[in-house]
Parts: structure tokens; sequence; C-alpha cells
């Protein structure tokens, strides 16, 4: 599992373009939405999660997510398939790979 609390902390995924892009652009879009609500001293750290197939038995705790998106990437000749699932208190992502060991 890796953790992303901050903007900085997307360098975790430099090995992987594409999903850190995914993953930095909807940072800053809920930083931006929650800066409607709050000041920027009271926002929280982000509590983002890229899982790994290891991971995955945390999301029975979790229960039904309020949205789950796929994300279809087309680059480079390949594409690359990554689930956004959104719960009240996380976001996660999980590559497309392993998604097929859970049910949304």
């Amino acid at each position: 599992m890796i953790h992303i609390r901050n903007l900085p902390d997307c360098q975790l995924l430099i090995d992987s373009p594409e999903l850190y892009r995914e993953v930095a652009s909807y940072l800053l879009y809920c930083r931006h939405e929650l800066l409607e609500y709050e000041d920027e001293e009271d926002i929280d750290d982000s509590n983002f999660m890229v899982l790994a197939e290891e991971d995955l038995p945390m999301l029975n705790d979790l229960g039904p997510p309020e949205e789950t998106v796929q994300i279809s990437i087309k680059a480079d000749g390949h594409t690359l398939t990554i689930y956004r699932i959104i719960y009240p208190t996380e976001v996660l992502f999980i590559p497309a790979e392993i998604s097929e060991k859970f049910s949304f």
C-alpha cells in the first residue's frame, strides 16, 4: 500500500506517470473542493491509497463505497486501467489487474 497524504507524496508513484497524474489531479481537485468550505489551515492531510493485492482484504471492512470510477488511459500503445474508489474518509486507487479479486 502506498499512502498519499499531500501532493509531494505523489513522487512515490514516479515509476507510473499515468497513475501519478490521476492521483495528483484528483488530489488537487479534492483540495480545491474543500477550500470552498474550509480555510486552508483547517484542511487535514488527504488519505489517498494505492492498494496492492495484499491490501484488498481491508475493502471488506470499509463497506460499500460512495463512488467507483473506472479509468482507462491509452498511451504509448498500451492501456492502463485503474479504479478510483471513494469512501467518506479515504480514496483508494486499485490497478485493474487485481480488481477481479474483489467486487464493487
